[in-house]
């Protein structure tokens, strides 16, 4: 398979060194330190970022009347932004809970990252799209119950998969650095 040469030319020395920084973090006291950690910390990150740095815009069609506000309290803020915009309003409304824009570094790493895990992960499995979904749902944060339930693997496929994922994230990187 042909790498994109901005995948080869990424700083995977840095990229590799946060990883490990953040893993060993998230070590509790007693546990081992395994490779495959660094994959699994730049993966939750990758998640995480993306999340961030590429939402999608906002919805684009023309709203149906289930979709327009009961109340005051349901105008959202698009609908406040573009009532700025007509000039309805004489100050632009505030953002409020939204997550801080990552760095251009980290959005650097997150493509780097989720290009070695759709290319290069569970290459060798048969049907991995449903293997890939849960690793990835587990990446974001959602809880292991919810995730088997969801896709219907065990405890130990879901386990055994997240290592495994790792594991060929790392030697990809480790093909990288050479």
């Amino acid at each position: 398979m042909k790498i994109n040469n901005w995948v080869r030319n990424h700083d995977w020395d840095r990229t590799v060194r946060s990883g490990e920084r953040k893993a060993r973090e998230g070590l509790r006291k007693g546990d081992r330190f395994f490779d495959h950690l660094v994959a699994w910390e730049l993966l939750r990150e990758a998640a995480s970022v993306s999340s961030i740095a590429h939402s999608g815009p906002p919805r684009t069609s023309y709203p149906t009347k289930s979709a327009m506000p009961d109340s005051v309290d349901d105008v959202s803020y698009w609908q406040l932004m573009a009532a700025y915009v007509r000039g309805n309003l004489s100050e632009a409304p505030a953002v409020s809970s939204r997550r801080p824009m990552p760095s251009s570094e980290e959005i650097d790493r997150c493509d780097a990252v989720l290009h070695v895990w759709h290319n290069h992960s569970l290459m060798r499995k048969g049907n991995r799209s449903i293997l890939k979904r849960a690793i990835y749902l587990r990446a974001v944060g959602v809880k292991p119950a919810r995730v088997r339930r969801a896709t219907g693997l065990s405890k130990w496929a879901l386990d055994r998969g997240r290592i495994e994922a790792c594991e060929d994230i790392m030697n990809k990187i480790a093909a990288f650095l050479k």
